[in-house]
């Protein structure tokens, strides 16, 4: 992108934080899915912003496509986002509106909505226009004010701040230190500009949103790589200019590829070790496994098993485990009623503590933080 071996070492970098990177998307295909078109979309357009080309007009476009597939509005909003902040940091550093430049993404834009309003005229056809409001407005917008209350993902405005420790690991220092270093080379240099707004425009979108997840914040991987990998050409030249002053020059040198070496290999040891122990410890005890299979072990029994007030993550791994879509209870009339029905009704139903009378509390699970308690009448 700049310098002749940036990308080498930018390509090095990706490949040491790959497990970083896996360790949080494995979970959430269309988290994976967001991050590859978000970067696909961005990158073709910055490769359009140099030389606009038919590639780099289909990898854009592919790139919107992808994204939006996956996160609906998000897919949107996420290279959206980036794409304002550089357009207009790069207008307002040359002082002249290029207009161009803005017309350009927005068309393609449109061309790479198309498979998205393909499917949201299916959706049209099966579900009508409530469905419609559910995916555009329910569950995008919703998320970003707070409306939505279902999905479960809301966390305080600073929850990505304290997340910055363990975001793009190992090189997260890297990065950060990278922001701060090339603060003053953004007007000449405008990869430097265009990757660092990569990180700064997403990462205060995100804040702002209501709902937060780390995920997310993988769709800044890329960008951070490159800053990563543009701050280790600087401490690079750095080390050369020591060594070249330095009386013990020839020592440094012949220590420095094995100390790289060993650096490197103690971070890919402590990966592996992590996702052979670590994770699949912290597996058990946040899996929904264990409390699907309860309700598949009351099923068996001849009882009938409702939802109540589920949020997205206990709906998606009922769907997921069970194969099958439990009922599900929105207010504690209906919960009333469908126990009340039948002796063989159970309902499933988070809370911070257990449930009162005339509600009996059959078996209470633990889920990460959360007590499940299965009750009946």
């Amino acid at each position: 992108f700049g310098r002749p071996k940036t990308v080498a070492w930018t390509a090095g970098i990706l490949l040491a934080t790959m497990a970083s990177y896996w360790s949080n998307v494995r979970g959430v295909g269309e988290d994976a899915l967001l991050a590859l078109g978000v970067t696909t979309a961005l990158l073709g357009f910055f490769q359009a912003q140099k030389a606009s080309t038919p590639g780099s007009s289909l990898l854009f476009v592919v790139g919107i496509a992808i994204a939006t597939l996956s996160k609906g509005v998000l897919g949107l909003a996420m290279p959206g986002v980036v794409i304002f902040a550089y357009l207009l940091a790069d207008n307002l550093l040359d002082k002249r509106l290029k207009l161009g430049d803005w017309l350009r993404p927005g068309l393609l834009t449109v061309v790479g909505l198309i498979p998205l309003m393909i499917w949201l005229a299916v959706l049209y056809q099966h579900g009508g226009a409530q469905a419609l409001k559910e995916v555009l407005l329910t569950n995008s917008v919703g998320r970003f004010s707070g409306s939505f209350v279902e999905a479960g993902h809301y966390e305080p405005f600073y929850y990505y701040l304290a997340k910055l420790p363990e975001a793009f690991l190992p090189w997260n220092i890297l990065v950060y230190l990278g922001l701060w270093h090339f603060r003053k080379e953004l007007k000449t240099h405008r990869y430097l500009l265009f990757f660092s707004l990569w990180i700064v425009a997403q990462f205060v979108m995100l804040t702002l949103a209501s709902s937060k997840r780390t995920v997310y914040l993988m769709s800044m991987t890329p960008a951070a790589a490159v800053i990563a990998a543009e701050y280790v050409g600087v401490l690079f030249e750095k080390l050369k200019a020591y060594e070249s002053s330095s009386r013990f020059a020839g020592r440094i040198a012949r220590h420095r590829q094995a100390l790289g070496a060993t650096v490197l290999t103690v971070i890919i040891a402590s990966y592996l070790g992590a996702a052979q122990w670590a994770l699949p410890n912290a597996d058990k005890k946040l899996s929904f496994l264990p409390l699907t299979e309860q309700i598949q072990t009351l099923q068996a029994q001849g009882h009938q098993v409702a939802l109540f007030q589920a949020n997205e993550r206990l709906g998606g791994a009922s769907v997921f485990y069970t194969q099958q879509v439990l009922k599900g209870l929105d207010t504690d009339a209906q919960l009333r009623e469908y126990l009340s029905a039948s002796p063989s009704h159970v309902a499933v139903m988070a809370g911070d503590s257990e449930p009162a009378a005339p509600l009996k509390v059959l078996k209470t699970l633990i889920v990460g933080r959360q007590a499940y308690y299965f009750v009946g009448y």
